[in-house]
């Protein structure tokens, strides 16, 4: 990943965090085979196999800000994205937490 961003001080305790991230995740092993079976059911149902494909090549996107304050409170809000021809995850995050 190769990440830009700039921390901008608001004043001497508190500073303020925004960045971007972008990079690329190759698996060239990507296609898993799974056995699997129902807990406690009838012995008759038996096993059966999942298939899971997963794209080999993702692109990748993290976009956030933080805002820190010196012997206080820091919060963060995230999003990731990974993203390809027919695959799309995103995953958005708040934080907050308070230092004591």
């Amino acid at each position: 990943m190769l990440e830009f961003g700039r921390r901008v001080d608001l004043d001497s305790k508190t500073s303020l965090r925004a960045y971007a991230a972008f990079g690329v995740s190759y698996r060239p092993d990507s296609s898993y085979t799974v056995k699997s079976s129902f807990v406690n059911a009838d012995s008759t149902i038996g096993t059966f196999n999942d298939h899971l494909k997963s794209p080999e090549v993702l692109g990748k996107i993290d976009l956030g800000l933080q805002l820190y304050r010196a012997g206080g409170f820091e919060a963060k809000a995230a999003y990731t994205a990974d993203l390809s021809s027919h695959y799309t995850n995103q995953t958005a995050t708040a934080r907050f937490a308070y230092h004591f």
